[in-house]
């Protein structure tokens, strides 16, 4: 999951999920910090994969057909370790 983060999800996201990634500062925008956020620790399984996978509002795209359902749930995986 960390090698699928490191590649889709870091511009937004960070490295570390603080949601200080390099194309939020370009966009002038905030992400949602995966390391605090307890939205991502509500979510079941099922609602972070969907979310993934077909996105969410204007600035979380949709991975579908860039990412496998695999890769998807391993990033789901992974997110959960960010989050504390």
């Amino acid at each position: 999951g960390r090698v699928v983060y490191k590649r889709a999800c870091t511009a937004c996201h960070g490295k570390r999920g603080t949601g200080r990634g390099a194309l939020t500062h370009l966009i002038g925008i905030s992400m949602m910090d995966l390391t605090t956020s307890e939205n991502v620790k509500k979510m079941s399984d099922e609602e972070l994969m969907n979310t993934i996978r077909d996105g969410k509002g204007v600035y979380m795209p949709s991975w579908k057909g860039s990412l496998n359902d695999d890769e998807i749930a391993d990033v789901a995986s992974y997110l959960r370790l960010l989050t504390r």
